[in-house]
């Protein structure tokens, strides 16, 4: 907790240097703007310290601890070990922040690998896993309701009372850090050197249990120590409500007691004073970091099965990546930040710089953010953030190409600055709108693989408005009102163009077409291998070598021998470094995976005992088939969320474009561009070791973790171009005409410069990653690579057209020419909605008049109207 000095210091100082800076560019009156700059910058700035926790790298950049849980016998029946897995997904990794894996190990035991944490993180992780979190609501017994149940339950102790083939009462332990149970009196209490502290609870029809909790949180009871909130939906609250109502305070001040029990123990037995229903709080001895974890329990809910108490292995592993493919990563990401940074400075002079700025504000807001909420970085993750410098420019290039426009009018700068700012705000805001929307759909249904990549990419939105619009135009009106200087210099790509994009749709559409079957017919052919270990599993062996080896080398050795091989060097306390490895590989038959490893690198190994020998059975010292990273629940919850993001993507520029056809051409441009980018990955398999294949640098892709975050990020990147072209389209098409080929010909053209600026800052990147970052991120920049040409030339060629044949396949009647008066802002806006007005539901004949659906608008439409005519008359 801040003490208010320390508030006052936090809050004070970065306002003082904001109105020093203020007052020193003669410019008082930005002090608020600059101190927003300035508390931003602070509050990312603390996120760093202290440095050694800023930077949490993931398993493949420092690997971590493996543990290995084995499922309690007997299992309850329908046991299933991925919705296990997917549980354990849950409680773990709730955001999908951590670089968490987890895997089944055949049917019955699970495999944890955390990255490298400190021993508390560890011992945290180990508690959470086997609390089941089983949490329920009974009545103790007392001796004046039950005291003839209480009789028959002491003599049957410890075991559970059965009356009639069904539990009546339940003798049940109290916690260790329960608050003390002999000050509540008449309670049925026994005490034993073998069974401990036990009361006895009343089993009622009520059974209100966990599962209809709606949230938990930590808090503080009333004595201010650490406790647990938690609230009930809206049965759980019926419920709740029945049981503590039954059993309310006797007119002589009698209280019964409400026994919270977590994984058949007993934490706390509060009085019940009134009805409850909604909310209460859990309460005991509880330490801040216990009360976080049971929390986060409850969310997550209880686990199909119990674990055993300790796991059945615990290993340290290396990275898995090898320290050659870390370097080659690292330095392509270093090289291609610089380079396009470097570009923007020298393509748009001055006003690059500043946005050179604006985005190394940017990358400090991301990683200062993931370091406030605890998230590690793997090499795609960071390869990530590098590819979001080429992405935060975006904006930039619409707002100075849009400022070169209005200075070829010879308009003054200060005029130019704003419009500039104001014309390109409405595609930056829809493309990112919609991009955040799919963000956050994939976030609240997604699995916890996708939900990662869904926030740091929402964060990196939301950055990216910050630094390109509010932060630029800050620096800009600085210069301006400065008069440090007259103009904006910038080169330019292309003069004015007038290609004749609309006469080749044809053949374009032909072109697309042939792709996109080839592609899926690629992906029918190779069906499941087209999926690599993350998804499909496979075997991992176990194995120890004569001598220390680099782990690069024996990632080589095994790939000649297995399909897929990742390998994952043990660290084993008191023996030298490079002598134990976990190999793995997408081949499930064990025998088949013993025999290619033994011809392989059998004169390399030892057995347990130390000595060499060729019987395959003692060389391997584990060998074991483990489930992917990937459920199938995750699979389908992932596509889900997909869908449902791009029916978002339809409704919103439905209503910011006043027609269906904008958000179904956006969409369709889309799938477009991710079909053609599944069905390069799948027709690697084919072109790669052909000469075309080895001079573009392709191998075999198979779609892992990293290659699904590309495709997500495809996603949102390929609306972006496309909304740019389709607002030209709205600036261009007057209100009450319909659109032409002769209108979507002139928007592309005026917008070809940036569509091409925008895709080739992000490309550039990508291409440097493809190309020199290693094979731990080829297929992710292979995606990205391709995904930014085809979603350009979709943007060009796809999404413009499918205005017009969808407007015919609707049979949209052509609006007349003639002007009409010009509708409000608010009704336009609102026009999808203006469909329940011909709906029967709403009026005896079918159909009632906009006028009166909308009567508590019309007032304003009238006012905003004059407005307009004032405006264009005046």
């Amino acid at each position: 907790m801040f003490t208010l000095a320390q508030i006052i210091v936090w809050l004070g100082i970065p306002l003082l240097f904001a109105s020093m800076i203020a007052h020193m560019v003669r410019l008082p009156q930005y002090t608020k703007r600059i101190a927003a700059v300035v508390y931003v910058v602070v509050f990312v700035t603390i996120g760093f310290f202290p440095l050694a926790d800023a930077f949490r790298p993931g398993i493949d950049l420092s690997g971590g601890t493996i543990l290995v849980y084995q499922v309690k016998r007997p299992t309850p029946d329908g046991f299933d070990i991925n919705e296990m897995v997917s549980a354990i997904h849950r409680r773990i990794n709730p955001a999908g922040l951590m670089d968490v894996t987890i895997r089944s190990v055949g049917t019955d035991r699970v495999e944890i690998i955390i990255p490298r944490a400190k021993q508390e993180d560890v011992a945290r992780c180990k508690r959470i896993l086997t609390s089941v979190g089983n949490l329920e609501f009974l009545i103790l017994a007392n001796r004046r309701d039950h005291a003839a149940l209480i009789e028959e339950a002491e003599a049957s102790y410890p075991r559970d009372l059965i009356i009639r083939g069904k539990v009546a009462a339940r003798w049940l332990p109290v916690a260790k850090t329960a608050e003390p149970i002999t000050a509540y009196g008449k309670i049925a209490l026994q005490r034993n050197r073998d069974h401990g502290e036990m009361v006895l609870a009343v089993v009622d029809d009520y059974k209100v249990t966990g599962e209809f909790l709606r949230h938990s949180e930590f808090t503080f009871d009333e004595m201010g120590r650490p406790a647990v909130g938690f609230h009930f939906g809206s049965e759980g609250a019926r419920r709740f409500g029945i049981l503590t109502e039954m059993n309310m305070p006797e007119s002589d001040g009698f209280e019964r007691r409400l026994a919270i029990v977590l994984d058949g123990k007993v934490y706390s037995a509060p009085g019940l004073r009134d009805r409850i229903s909604n909310n209460g709080i859990i309460t005991g001895d509880f330490s801040k970091e216990e009360t976080v974890d049971l929390a986060a329990v409850l969310n997550a809910g209880s686990l199909p099965a119990s674990l055993e108490s300790t796991p059945a292995s615990e290993l340290t592993i290396g990275p898995t990546l090898g320290r050659d493919t870390i370097e080659s990563g690292m330095t392509a990401m270093v090289v291609s930040t610089i380079v396009v940074l470097l570009f923007m400075a020298f393509y748009y002079r001055l006003a690059g710089i500043i946005a050179d700025i604006a985005v190394v504000i940017n990358v400090l807001i991301v990683v200062g953010t993931m370091s406030w909420v605890h998230a590690t970085w793997t090499l795609s993750g960071l390869a990530g953030l590098a590819l979001s410098v080429g992405m935060a420019v975006d904006a930039n290039v619409l707002i100075f190409e849009r400022l070169r426009e209005e200075q070829a009018r010879n308009r003054p700068l200060r005029q130019s600055i704003a419009y500039a700012f104001d014309r390109a705000l409405r595609p930056i805001l829809d493309s990112n709108v919609t991009t955040l929307l799919a963000c956050a759909i994939l976030y609240w249904i997604g699995s916890e693989q996708v939900k990662g990549f869904a926030l740091t990419l929402l964060i990196g939105l939301l950055a990216n408005l910050f630094t390109a619009v509010f932060v630029c135009r800050l620096v800009f009106d600085i210069l301006e009102r400065n008069a440090w200087t007259k103009r904006f210099g910038m080169f330019r790509l292309l003069g004015e163009t007038n290609f004749n994009f609309v006469g080749k749709r044809w053949i374009a559409m032909a072109g697309s077409c042939l792709l996109i079957a080839m592609g899926m017919t690629a992906l029918v052919l190779r069906g499941n291998s087209l999926f690599d270990i993350d998804f499909t599993g496979g075997t991992l062996a176990a194995v120890t070598f004569k001598k220390p080896v680099d782990p690069a080398e024996v990632r080589c050795s095994a790939a000649e021998a297995l399909p897929d091989v990742s390998v994952e060097e043990l660290q084993i306390r008191g023996e030298s470094p490079g002598r134990r490895f976990l190999i793995r590989t997408t081949l499930q038959d064990q025998e088949a995976v013993k025999s290619a490893l033994l011809t392989q690198l059998g004169n390399e190994l030892v057995a347990n005992n130390g000595a060499k020998t060729d019987c395959r059975e003692t060389v391997f010292e584990r060998m074991d088939n483990f489930g992917g990273q990937v459920a199938h629940q995750a699979q389908a919850a992932a596509l889900v969320a997909l869908l449902v993001s791009m029916g978002a993507i339809i409704v919103y520029l439905w209503i910011r474009f006043q027609s269906v056809l904008f958000g179904l051409g956006a969409v369709v441009a889309l799938v477009h561009d991710v079909l053609i980018v599944l069905g390069l990955v799948a027709a690697s398999r084919w072109l790669a070791g052909t000469p075309p294949g080895d001079w573009l640098g392709l191998e075999s892709f198979k779609i892992n973790l990293p290659m699904v975050a590309a495709l997500l990020t495809l996603v949102g990147y390929s609306v972006n171009d496309t909304i740019v072209v389709f607002d030209r389209i709205r600036e261009i098409r007057r209100k009450t005409q319909p659109i032409t080929w002769e209108m979507i010909n002139a928007a592309t053209n005026q917008t070809l410069s940036r569509t091409l600026l925008t895709g080739l800052t992000t490309w550039i990147v990508a291409l440097i990653l493809y190309v020199f970052g290693g094979v731990a991120i080829h297929g992710f920049a292979f995606c990205l690579v391709a995904g930014v040409l085809v979603g350009t030339y979709s943007s060009i060629y796809i999404a413009s057209p499918v205005l017009i044949w969808f407007g015919r396949s609707f049979s949209e009647k052509p609006r007349s020419v003639t002007p009409k008066a010009p509708k409000s802002d608010v009704v336009r806006s609102l026009r999808p909605i203006s469909v329940l007005g011909r709906l029967p539901i709403f009026s005896r004949a079918g159909k009632i008049p906009r006028q009166v659906l909308f009567g508590f608008v019309y007032k304003i439409t009238q006012d905003n109207n004059k407005i307009r005519a004032l405006k264009t008359h005046g």
